[in-house]
C-alpha cells in the first residue's frame, strides 16, 4: 500500500493545504487539497473518494476535481464518493446543488455523469482495487466516519476528525496487521475547552485516547493541526514524551 499526503492541516493557509491522502494513485480518502496537489491527468486517474464527514477542509476539492474532469474528456466511468448516509447527504444538498455548484452527477448527463454518490453502512466493508475499506463512525461535531484500510500487506487506520471516542478504537484494537494509525490533533493543550466544544482533540486528550488500544510503540501520525497554532502543538506534543507520536509531513509517500 501507498499513501501520498496531498494535505494534513485543519485550515488552509499559503504552503498549508488542507486534509486528503492519495492511495495506490486511484483512492482519495478526503478531497480538500486534491485538486491543489495533483496535476489534471493524475485527478482524471481516480476512482474513488472516501469521505470521513462533510466539513469544507474535507470536501473543497470535490467541485473543482469533478470541474477538470468534466473538462478533461477522458474518462469513461465516474469517480464514486462514498460514504455513510449522512455525510453524503450535506454534499449533495449543500454543495452540488446546481445553486452553488453544479450537479456533476447529472454532467454531461445522467447515464454518464462526473461523479456519483455511493452509499454505505456503517462497518460495511468495501473491496476496491484490491483493498478493504471499512467505515467506523467517530464522535466529531457532525455525522462522521474514520476508515480502517487493509491489502495483503497489513493494516492502517484513519480515524478522521474525532473528539474523544470509542467505537473505531476499538475496532483498531482487534487488526492483527496494523501498521500505524493516523489521527488528529487541532489545538494546543490550553485550548481544551474550543477542543471540547468542536470535537477535536488536543496532544493532552491524544495521550488519553490512544491508552485506549494498548499498543505503546505502534507508530502515531498526527494531521489536522490548525496552522495559527502548529508550534505550540508540536511543543505539546514533545511533551508528552512518546517518540511513537509522529507528525504526519505533507507531500510524504509512505510504503509497507
Amino acid at each position: 500500500m501507498e499513501i501520498k499526503i496531498l494535505g494534513c492541516y485543519g485550515g488552509n493557509a499559503p504552503g498549508y493545504h488542507l486534509t486528503s491522502f492519495l492511495i495506490n494513485n486511484k483512492i482519495l480518502v478526503d478531497a480538500g487539497a486534491v485538486t491543489s496537489s495533483l496535476m489534471i491527468k493524475e485527478q482524471s486517474n481516480l476512482e474513488t473518494i472516501f469521505l470521513t464527514h462533510s466539513h469544507l477542509d474535507h470536501v473543497l476539492g470535490i467541485p473543482f476535481l469533478a470541474d477538470n474532469i468534466n473538462a478533461n474528456g477522458t474518462r469513461d466511468n465516474p469517480v464514486e464518493i462514498v460514504s455513510i448516509r449522512e455525510v453524503i447527504e450535506p454534499v449533495k444538498d449543500y454543495i452540488l446543488n446546481d445553486r452553488i455548484w453544479p450537479d456533476f452527477t447529472q454532467i454531461p448527463h445522467g447515464i454518464s455523469p462526473v461523479l456519483k454518490f455511493r452509499i454505505i453502512e456503517e462497518d460495511e466493508e468495501s473491496i476496491i482495487n484490491g483493498l478493504k475499506i471499512r467505515a467506523v463512525k467517530v464522535s466529531h461535531s457532525i455525522p462522521a466516519v474514520g476508515y480502517i484500510v487493509s491489502d495483503e500487506s497489513g493494516t492502517i487506520a484513519y480515524t478522521g476528525d474525532t473528539g474523544p471516542t470509542k467505537k473505531i478504537w476499538e475496532r483498531i484494537r482487534k487488526e492483527k496487521n496494523l501498521k500505524f494509525i493516523i489521527t488528529e490533533v487541532s489545538y494546543p493543550n490550553n485550548m481544551r475547552g474550543l477542543a471540547e466544544i468542536s470535537r477535536h482533540l488536543t496532544p493532552e486528550m491524544l495521550k488519553d485516547e490512544i491508552k485506549k488500544i494498548a499498543l505503546p510503540n505502534l507508530p502515531i501520525y498526527i494531521y489536522h493541526l490548525k496552522p495559527a497554532f502548529i508550534e505550540e502543538i508540536k511543543k505539546d506534543i514533545a511533551s508528552l514524551n512518546m517518540s511513537n507520536v509522529i507528525l504526519l509531513k505533507q507531500g510524504e509517500t509512505y510504503r509497507f
